[in-house]
């Protein structure tokens, strides 16, 4: 055995891992960027929104959104907005969102100058 195989070794095996990492399970909703119209699927539990790549699980480039802007949190097939921006600055329907607010189908997100508008299946 050469010296060092078994790190290298090692390495391979935890690259392999990530690779066949299962993904996470996403919900039956949607934000729809109201002027590119592109949609991304939000996921079962959190979804984090914001501009930075690196703390997001959608990333919105608009340099007027918060690194960190917005949670939605699924539960039970719910979805609820919390406005995690400093200074609190995110509008649901054009008001001012001050507590968690439950969304419904339709309902129009403003972070910075992006317009989501959510999208879920109606029962």
């Amino acid at each position: 055995m050469e010296k060092g195989s078994g790190t290298s070794a090692a390495a391979a095996r935890s690259a392999l891992a990530a690779e066949t990492k299962p993904a996470r399970p996403t919900a039956n909703a949607w934000l729809v960027d109201r002027n590119t119209h592109e949609a991304y699927q939000l996921f079962k539990g959190d979804t984090r929104i914001g501009r930075s790549r690196a703390n997001n699980d959608v990333t919105i480039a608009d340099p007027t959104v918060s690194r960190e802007h917005i949670l939605i949190r699924e539960e039970d097939g719910y979805f609820t907005l919390y406005d995690r921006a400093r200074p609190p600055s995110t509008l649901l329907n054009g008001r001012r969102v001050r507590r968690p607010e439950m969304l419904t189908h339709g309902d129009v997100i403003v972070i910075g100058d992006t317009e989501l508008q959510f999208t879920a299946p109606t029962g």
